[in-house]
């Protein structure tokens, strides 16, 4: 199997919806940031994790029904 077959089995494989969702806001932010994550710096990994985490928390709010009301956008990282 060539590295792009074992990459694309990977993506379409990757287990729940919920899973698939995530890794769709992580792929669009990443996209629309222009990060390339592989060989972003720390900061800018952080900052799509916390993007990716936050628009998730939204949508699963948003899904079960639950206000998104204290939904914090950044959640602070030690750095050391």
């Amino acid at each position: 199997m060539s590295d792009i077959q074992s990459e694309s089995k990977w993506y379409f494989d990757r287990g729940d919806d919920d899973s698939k969702v995530y890794y769709d806001m992580f792929f669009e932010a990443c996209r629309k940031y222009g990060v390339s994550y592989a060989s972003a710096p720390q900061k800018e990994r952080w900052f799509i994790e916390a993007i990716t985490n936050y628009n998730f928390e939204v949508w699963k709010a948003k899904k079960e029904g639950r206000s998104t009301e204290g939904i914090e956008v950044f959640k602070v990282k030690e750095v050391g």
